[in-house]
């Protein structure tokens, strides 16, 4: 077979152009998907799938012993207003002493 100038410098072989299309589909299909889409407005309905994907999720890593289960914060109990208050008692003598002190009106001025 007879080499003509066009194909003279020519490498033999697979194309350089088609191995970096290749290497570039590759790379691109390689990168991870985000798991949720926080740019966009899901809806109710979508909303709810992603919710229980992430939880499917969860469980199927909780399984495979890659992470540790975090317990949900469902029951969360406010505490009444009663309770919430501090009550400091204190004794009557220190009262005493210190409304008789020098500058208040049970003590006078001096």
């Amino acid at each position: 077979m007879a080499i003509s100038k066009s194909n003279m410098n020519k490498i033999k072989g697979p194309c350089l152009e088609k191995q970096r299309r290749q290497q570039k589909a590759r790379r691109a299909a390689s990168k991870p998907a985000p798991a949720v889409t926080a740019s966009k407005n899901l809806s109710r309905k979508k909303l709810k799938k992603v919710e229980k994907a992430l939880r499917n999720e969860t469980n199927y890593l909780v399984s495979r012993g890659l992470i540790e289960k975090e317990e949900e914060m469902k029951d969360i109990v406010e505490v009444p207003r009663e309770k919430r208050r501090v009550v400091i008692t204190i004794p009557e003598e220190i009262l005493a002493a210190s409304a008789a002190g020098p500058g208040t009106t049970l003590g006078g001025m001096y």
